[in-house]
């Protein structure tokens, strides 16, 4: 499948002003009043009050930016970005949503890294004080925003030619669909690894409180029974360097061995030996029909439900 390169674009709203007057203005520095944009597909996407625009890569009016950012490839076709991105442009990233603080151009940005590859866009940059922008330079900041929408077109006019099911959509969908699936049974193995070393360790304690009771010497590999099965599993730790699922297997080895041990030890059913009496006592007295059933009757008893 082929993959994209996904950017991250930074700009400095207010062009090195932050840096030279936030000293004087909040009392510490900050080192710029950020503004981002995703680069993908050749295009530059970000949010503002009209909503999600789109523009040629650094054609804004803010120019070139500060510093590029690869956040990583995308296998996302493009044709399922543009279906998602609508989407989004009529729901939570509509222009009526945007706010300076809150919902700015910075969360859009995080989003659409987090779906196209999984990244984050830098920690400083969604963490940009709310004492700047509320404080004198935050009035000015508007108006940036709105020179830098005027040099970009709204989302919708790179809208899909049809919104009809795409062959690419549906394959991706079945590949979430698929991933689900694959979790839910991981989750469920994971539920029975830790149900089957939860029982292990009963038994160990059982078995080390028994022996206390009588007085007896405790074996040292009961003398510290094994942490909780659920610590094990989600720290993907287990008892002497091993894996929980290895701990398991060697667990359902011995519950199998145990059960074969009981089978031979078991004495054969009382109804056999009287069976084989009535037999004996009969034998040369049947007709044949009476035999016949004689025989169906035993097959019942000794090898059928009636054993």
């Amino acid at each position: 499948m082929n993959t994209n390169k996904v950017e991250l674009y930074i700009y400095d709203l207010s062009r090195g002003m932050a840096a030279t007057l936030s000293p004087m203005i909040i009392g510490k520095k900050i080192d710029g009043i950020w503004h981002t944009a995703i680069v993908v597909y050749g295009r530059e996407y970000f949010f503002g009050s009209h909503g999600i625009a789109s523009c040629n890569p650094g054609s804004t009016a803010l120019g070139e930016p500060l510093r590029k950012l690869k956040l990583g490839e995308t296998q996302v076709p493009y044709s399922v970005f543009i279906d998602y991105i609508n989407g989004l442009s009529n729901s939570t990233w509509a222009g009526s949503a945007y706010d300076l603080l809150r919902h700015n151009c910075n969360n859009f940005s995080e989003e659409i890294a987090q779906f196209l590859c999984g990244s984050t866009i830098p920690k400083h940059i969604l963490d940009l004080p709310n004492e700047v922008l509320n404080s004198s330079l935050g009035p000015a900041l508007p108006l940036l925003i709105g020179q830098l929408e005027k040099s970009a077109r709204p989302i919708a006019e790179e809208q899909a030619s049809s919104r009809e099911h795409s062959p690419d959509f549906e394959q991706l969908n079945s590949q979430i669909e698929e991933v689900r699936y694959k979790s839910l049974l991981l989750e469920e193995r994971r539920r029975t690894i830790r149900e089957k070393l939860a029982k292990k360790d009963r038994k160990k304690e059982k078995k080390r409180k028994k022996l206390v009771n009588q007085g007896n010497s405790i074996p040292i590999d009961l003398e510290e029974v094994q942490q909780m099965a659920d610590t094990e599993v989600d720290n993907g730790e287990a008892g002497e360097g091993r894996m929980p699922s290895e701990q398991v297997f060697d667990i359902e080895e011995e519950e199998r061995r145990e059960e074969e041990e009981k089978k031979k030890a078991r004495e054969p059913p009382i109804a056999k030996t009287e069976f084989d009496a009535l037999l004996g006592l009969i034998d040369g007295k049947l007709s044949e029909e009476e035999q016949r059933s004689m025989e169906e009757l035993q097959v019942y008893m000794i090898g059928d439900e009636g054993c």
